[in-house]
Parts: structure tokens; sequence; C-alpha cells
């Protein structure tokens, strides 16, 4: 139990990081204006109104990305139950992108394409970690 909670523990922290490593790159790529103030959401909501549509797809990417390698370094720390690690920090993920969608004005395609790429690759994940057996000892190198 207690592994199993610290794995997803882990993967949620793995999936923001890189979620925010990502987005990061986009606002490297797509800086606001001068004196942009992040706490108005006035100019939040302005400065959104100007990006073009790859500006949003980094973020989709962030997301997906930071899903992705969570949900396999939680199943490679938790070592059972995969399913159900993949698709808590999907779910987790999923909940946190409706969260931005209610509070930020998005692109009406924008909300759609986030939450199906989050799903896809919380299942690309199980595919992948899925058959490992994570009870073999460890390969060495032959000699």
């Amino acid at each position: 139990m207690f592994r199993r909670f610290s794995a997803l523990f882990a993967g949620m922290i793995t999936a923001m990081v890189v979620m925010l490593m990502v987005e990061g790159l986009s606002l490297k790529l797509y800086p606001p204006p001068e004196g942009f103030d992040p706490k108005d959401p006035e100019q939040i909501k302005a400065f959104m109104a100007t990006l073009p549509a790859s500006a949003y797809w980094w973020i989709i990417a962030g997301q997906a990305l930071g899903t992705l390698i969570g949900s396999i370094g939680a199943c490679f720390l938790a070592r059972q139950e995969l399913m159900r690690v993949c698709g808590t920090i999907g779910s987790v993920m999923v909940v946190l992108a409706v969260f931005n969608l209610t509070r930020l004005s998005h692109p009406a395609w924008f909300g759609v394409a986030n939450i199906g790429t989050i799903l896809a690759a919380a299942w690309l994940a199980y595919r992948i970690v899925r058959n490992r057996n994570f009870d073999a000892p460890p390969m060495r190198p032959s000699a």
C-alpha cells in the first residue's frame, strides 16, 4: 500500500516537472509582452488571445509527455497494479487539465485535444510496461 502511494506521488511529481519544463520551453518560444503581470486575469486573457495554435500544441505535448513519463516511472516503482497506477496518474492529470480549462479561456479544440492526448499517454504508458516482468533479476552483461 505504501509502495503504491509513494509510486503515485513520485509519478505525479515527475509528470508535473516534465509538464512544466515543456511549458517553460513554450514560454521561451512565445514570450509574454513586456510588463506582463501573470496575476492579472485580463492580461492573461489578452495574451492568450494572441498566441498561435502552435503554442497550444506545446502545452498539449507537455501534459501528454508528463503523463507518459510520470506513469511509466510510477509503474516501475509500484511494480504491481500497473493499469490502476497509469489510470490514476492519467485521471489526476485530466482533472488538472479540466481545472485549467475552466479558469482560462482556450480555443474550443484545445480541450478535446488536451484531454484526449492525456488519456492516450496514460494508455500508452500502460502498454509499454504491461509485459514487463518486475520480478526478474536484472540483466548482467555477458563477459
